[in-house]
């Protein structure tokens, strides 16, 4: 069975990041997942669709069709929401990333944005004994 994968989580979220292009109108081209999946083949489909599947229960990316409950296969990505944002500005440094990853988990650095915590506050709790 496939884990949530802490690697693959960040990367998605940079891919998004980088790979969001404008509108004239001010919203984003949709991603597919389909593009996520080729485009980051150091990690396996199962994986990326459990975290794409992750990133959009814990609402830090928005997806085509909101309220339709298509599969992560059939998802197309046009958002990061403010908590995602957020999200990025913790986890993008590498140096960090290998000391959240080692004190916590995605889901406890989701926990922490959720409860409204920003990225400077999680990144001096973190740093503090460096």
């Amino acid at each position: 069975m496939v884990k949530l994968n802490e690697d693959c989580n960040r990367e998605i979220m940079i891919y998004i990041r980088n790979n969001l292009k404008p509108k004239a109108n001010g919203k984003y081209f949709k991603i597919p997942v389909l593009h996520i999946v080729r485009d980051l083949k150091q990690f396996s489909s199962e994986e990326i669709y459990l975290t794409i599947s992750f990133l959009l229960e814990n609402k830090l990316i928005t997806k085509t069709n909101p309220e339709s409950k298509t599969s992560p296969k059939a998802t197309s990505v046009n958002g990061i929401t403010s908590k995602g944002h957020t999200y990025i500005e913790t986890i993008e440094n590498q140096t960090l990333w290998y000391k959240f990853k080692k004190n916590l988990s995605i889901n406890n650095i989701t926990n922490l944005i959720n409860a409204g915590f920003s990225a400077i506050q999680i990144i001096n709790y973190l740093t503090k004994d460096i």
